[in-house]
């Protein structure tokens, strides 16, 4: 794992995520304490790194200029049940520190590093932060009820701070947790097989057709594919529908069979009308995969105009 700051990865050679707290919930011991702000402000003025650190007081909100930290690293610290207000952080990095409970208010991230850390019922009131900076923070298989909860709290900060990309990329990843948090509920029987698969299946067929209807070029790989697949279907069977007014060369061409596959998708209606059982099979197929696309391309749009 290589251990230059910003180039730090969570993962290990095999891609699984890899934990370097002993405790997710606990700091690595040995570790110091400071008990005033004045502390840590006086450290960064003779350090960039902090290590092993629990910082106790309640509150974290230095007077200008101090309140701004830039270019600093953060690795095994504390902010446990800390308020952290008016902070600007640039070009921090934080590994392995503790935001159990700790609530930022009016707080600024920009281009920061998050990795291993533990926001354990963390809050963020007015802060401008970068939800995707928490993307790969966390373990899906151990601890997604965080990650379901940080996220919401990502997605409330960014409504109510009007910042619209934020507020989309908090959502994206909520849904995703949740997805998570069903798997584990499952695991643990929580629920029922009915229950997880009643749920489960519809939130990620979504999540893989569409990305929650804000990965625009997921639905648009698996349009091609649909389209490929479906004129093929088409023009492979097509005996198996009679075409009024055209000529059995005309209507057995790539051509139609690409036109019909975009007309019943798009639920206008082809002049094709099925002359066998599975010609009717096939369009009723069809007319009902094309439903489900349209829905989807509305789910798109609307959240890329509402947003």
């Amino acid at each position: 794992m290589t251990q230059e700051f910003g180039l730090l990865s969570p993962f290990d050679q095999e891609g699984t995520l890899s934990r370097m707290l002993q405790d997710f919930f606990k700091l690595n011991a040995p570790y110091d304490r400071f008990e005033t702000a004045d502390q840590l402000i006086d450290h960064f003025r003779r350090s960039d790194d902090l290590r092993n650190i629990w910082y106790v007081p309640d509150e974290l909100s230095p007077d200008r200029p101090q309140n701004t930290f830039r270019d600093k690293h953060f690795t095994n610290v504390s902010f446990t049940k800390t308020v952290i207000r008016r902070v600007t952080f640039t070009r921090c990095t934080f590994t392995d520190c503790l935001f159990i409970g700790t609530a930022f208010q009016n707080c600024e991230f920009h281009d920061c590093i998050f990795i291993d850390c533990n926001p354990y019922k963390c809050s963020f009131t007015r802060t401008y932060l970068d939800p995707a900076s928490f993307a790969r923070m966390l373990s899906r298989k151990t601890h997604s009820n965080i990650g379901v909860y940080l996220f919401s709290q990502l997605l409330f900060n960014s409504a109510e701070m009007h910042q619209h990309d934020f507020e989309a990329t908090a959502d994206y990843h909520f849904r995703r947790w949740r997805r998570f948090q069903l798997v584990y509920d499952y695991r643990r029987k929580k629920m029922s097989a009915f229950q997880f698969v009643k749920r489960w299946v519809p939130d990620m067929m979504y999540f893989a057709f569409a990305g929650y209807g804000y990965r625009g070029s997921f639905f648009a790989c698996w349009t091609l594919a649909l389209f490929v697949i479906l004129v093929a279907i088409n023009h492979r069977f097509v005996t198996d529908f009679s075409v009024n007014g055209m000529s059995h060369e005309q209507s057995n061409s790539l051509i139609y069979s690409l036109y019909q596959t975009i007309t019943n998708l798009t639920a206008l209606g082809s002049n094709a009308i099925p002359a066998t059982y599975r010609g009717m099979v096939l369009l009723a197929l069809e007319s009902l995969v094309g439903v489900v696309w349209l829905a989807t391309l509305a789910s798109i749009i609307v959240r890329k105009v509402v947003r």
